[in-house]
C-alpha cells in the first residue's frame, strides 16, 4: 500500500469561448490531501480579464504561492491583473518576464514592426504590467522576481 501523498496536479484552464486563444496554467505540488498548508500553487499565465472568474473558482480551496508571467500579452497578463484587484486572492511571490532588460533592436531586423508600432504596442503592455506589479507588491505584499 502506497501511502505517499505527494504529488503534482496541472490544470490548463479554458480561457474564454470566444475563438481568442490566451494561456492559464495552474500547477499545484506538495501534499494534495493535507489540505493548502501543505501544497504549493503556481498560476502560470492569467488569460484575458474575464478568465480571473474561472480561476477563482478552481482556486478556492488553494492559496496561491506564485504566479509566473511568461510574457506580458494581453492574453497571459490580463487575468492575473483582474485576480490582484481582488483582496480575498493572496499571493507570495510574482515571477515575471521583464522584456526591458533583453530587448533589443535585433528583435526587429525583418520590418515587420516599426518604431511607431512598437512605441504604441509597448506602452499598451507595460501600462498593464505596472499594474501587476504594482499590486503584488502593494496589496499583496509579494516578492517580485525579474
Amino acid at each position: 500500500m502506497n501511502t505517499n501523498s505527494k504529488g503534482w496536479e496541472i490544470d490548463l484552464l479554458p480561457i474564454n469561448e470566444s475563438k481568442q486563444s490566451g494561456d492559464c496554467i495552474l500547477l499545484r505540488f506538495g501534499d494534495l490531501f493535507a489540505g493548502k498548508q501543505q501544497q504549493n500553487v503556481f498560476i502560470i499565465d492569467g488569460g484575458f480579464s474575464d478568465t480571473s472568474t474561472s480561476i477563482k473558482e478552481h482556486l478556492k480551496k488553494y492559496y496561491i504561492t506564485g504566479m509566473i508571467l511568461t510574457h506580458p500579452d494581453q492574453d497571459h497578463i490580463s487575468g492575473l491583473v483582474e485576480l490582484l484587484k481582488d483582496e480575498q486572492i493572496k499571493i507570495d511571490n510574482l515571477i515575471v518576464n521583464a522584456p526591458w532588460k533583453t530587448l533589443t533592436r535585433s528583435w526587429f531586423k525583418d520590418g515587420r514592426i516599426t518604431n511607431s508600432s512598437l512605441r504604441a504596442e509597448l506602452q499598451e503592455v507595460f501600462n498593464k504590467l505596472n499594474e501587476l506589479i504594482n499590486l503584488a507588491e502593494n496589496i499583496h505584499n509579494a516578492k517580485i522576481f525579474y
